[in-house]
């Protein structure tokens, strides 16, 4: 079998405050092999976004403090200076982010932007940016793209924006592309255009995934394996199937009761949608048992006492619990 595409171990990221560290990432490791989509799943706060911007190196080194290991198709990539990572940033990795209207520079054209890494990585004339350009937009469905990179993102729906995001990320083709919360905001409709592109470039390029989202429905559409993530910690991982037909963990089961059930008939479920108590441990907080503890609906006295190790409970499928026997499986 062929090394991981992406390798991350004991990957651990924590901000400085005034108050003191506060850690948002506490000893993540996984892999992403190339053609496979992984999905990292939690709620806001759970450290999905700091962790693939720690991978990328995109958190100011004066404010945050990153250790652990990183490895790009078994190449080193976390201890890399600024000029290594700007190379590597759109060539080896790209990234789709967040909330695309906020994204994208709002002073400068569709084309200019496009056409940034292209010019970076591939040092074309202007003319071959501009083709290229169209050729991307055209790629990822935009229709009349020599009008489009004219265009400024305020001009934009913000689907057609999310495809320009995809088309920046992909210009170089990336072995990695990293999508975080890439349908966040957008109609029913246009998300399922964009899982159908990302899942359509992927397939032609063969690159990893690593697709960051608190959306299920994303999950299901596009992943192959899932991680789940609660306060800047690995408390599951499995493939796609394992996660929704037998998760083990009780932070993914509340998960999966809290979606939005359609076609089942109101005298047979709640009113109310399934939610799960409390909120999460705020940032920097570390208590001496398991973080969902004060949440759980199974807990015991040794969940206040020590925190579960991660623990293979079947081929493929770790999760992180004191009560993983047959009576909470």
């Amino acid at each position: 079998m062929s090394a991981p595409l992406l390798e991350v171990d004991d990957l651990r990221t924590s901000f400085r405050t005034a108050s003191g560290p506060a850690p948002a990432v506490r000893g993540l490791s996984f892999a992403v092999n190339a053609g496979e989509t992984l999905a990292i799943v939690g709620e806001s706060g759970s450290g999905k976004s700091v962790t693939a911007l720690s991978i990328l190196g995109l958190l100011n080194a004066r404010a945050a403090d990153v250790s652990g290991r990183v490895r790009l198709q078994g190449k080193d990539i976390l201890g890399l200076g600024e000029p290594a990572l700007r190379a590597m940033r759109g060539a080896a990795i790209g990234m789709v982010f967040q909330e695309p209207m906020a994204s994208l520079n709002p002073v400068l054209t569709i084309g200019f932007q496009v056409g940034e890494a292209i010019r970076l990585h591939r040092k074309l004339g202007a003319r071959a940016v501009r083709e290229q350009s169209e050729a991307l937009l055209r790629q990822v469905g935009i229709a009349a793209p020599a009008r489009v990179l004219r265009l400024y993102p305020h001009q934009l729906s913000g689907g057609m924006c999310q495809r320009v995001m995809i088309a920046i990320a992909v210009a170089c083709d990336p072995a990695l592309l990293i999508a975080d919360e890439p349908t966040t905001a957008l109609d029913v409709t246009v998300q399922a255009q964009i899982l159908a592109l990302i899942r359509s470039l992927q397939a032609r390029s063969q690159s990893g995934v690593l697709l960051i989202t608190h959306d299920l429905g994303v999950v299901a559409e596009l992943a192959d394996r899932v991680i789940i993530m609660y306060a800047g910690r690995k408390v599951e991982e499995a493939e796609v199937e394992t996660i929704f037909a037998r998760p083990r963990h009780p932070y993914t089961r509340g998960l999966l009761a809290a979606r939005p059930r359609l076609g089942v008939s109101s005298e047979s479920v709640p009113s109310r949608l399934v939610e799960i108590p409390g909120s999460p441990p705020p940032a920097g907080a570390d208590p001496p048992g398991c973080a969902f503890l004060k949440r759980c609906p199974v807990a015991i006295t040794v969940c206040s006492q020590a925190r579960p190790p991660l623990v293979r409970v079947a081929d493929g499928h770790v999760a992180a619990c004191h009560r993983l026997e047959p009576a909470c499986a």
